[in-house]
């Protein structure tokens, strides 16, 4: 009896030691976005252009584009391989120019084990979507750090770039056709333009250089559904429990995506 009273106290003293330093080293982290696509967030079953309702930041498209295929399911985002022309959708956060950002979410692929999508999360600077002087739609070489899970391989990969537009993509051996639910991390060094990307607790990217370089800093996160994959209208990709976060120092509790 007195053994697991004392065992319980030590835990409890341990976990609160844990968290006291949680939250110190969190005194200098932002909260500059969170999704959940829940109810309680504004978000309701349809198309996420426009979404949450009631909100005065909303998901948005670049004129000129419609993109499709991006639809809230009972709580999660589902984006349809549709096939067709590549669609962006995108949301703004407070713009952060100097010291860390940090995203962290949850994928999951809807498909058979034999297929595979091309579907990306970025972040970027918004005043960028139009260096490339195409007029209205914003393109793959207008963005900054990039993800993605890929049809080429059916693995998740990242960009790698000069940040001048071009690059290349990085493929580990973080195959998503299982259909598992997949933890990612993002960490974005503004100072010195280089972000790095765990999946599942893989490192993804290490030092990895964007494939636009801010003119300001990022303020906008950027979704993308490839045309270049075409499969069974059902499959696609999940995408839920979106945070990113600002500040100088890192959040403790999300190294266990590491």
């Amino acid at each position: 009896m007195h053994t697991l009273l004392r065992n319980k106290m030590g835990k409890t003293c341990l976990w609160g030691a844990v968290f006291t330093l949680a939250f110190v080293a969190n005194l200098d982290a932002q909260t500059l976005l969170s999704i959940d696509f829940s109810a309680a967030q504004g978000y309701g079953n349809g198309p996420l252009l426009g979404q949450p309702a009631g909100a005065a930041n909303v998901w948005s498209k670049e004129p000129g584009t419609t993109p499709t295929g991006f639809d809230v399911q009972n709580g999660a985002l589902h984006v349809d391989q549709h096939g067709g022309a590549n669609s962006f959708i995108m949301i703004s956060f407070p713009l952060t120019s100097t010291g860390l950002l940090t995203a962290t979410w949850e994928w999951q692929y809807l498909g058979l084990p034999d297929s595979s999508v091309d579907n990306g999360f970025v972040l970027s600077d918004s005043a960028n979507f139009n260096l490339d002087n195409d007029g209205s739609a914003i393109d793959f070489n207008e963005n900054g750090a990039m993800t993605r899970m890929t049809t080429d391989t059916g693995m998740i990969n990242a960009i790698n770039s000069d940040g001048a537009g071009a690059g290349t993509y990085a493929n580990v051996n973080v195959d998503y056709r299982d259909g598992r639910l997949i933890p990612m991390k993002m960490v974005v060094y503004l100072d010195n333009l280089k972000y790095d990307l765990w999946a599942e607790g893989v490192q993804v990217a290490d030092d990895f250089g964007f494939r636009r370089n801010p003119q300001r800093g990022f303020d906008t996160l950027v979704l993308w559904n490839s045309g270049a994959a075409v499969h069974a209208p059902e499959e696609g990709m999940m995408l839920d429990n979106i945070v990113i976060t600002g500040g100088s120092s890192n959040v403790p509790h999300w190294s266990l995506f590491e």
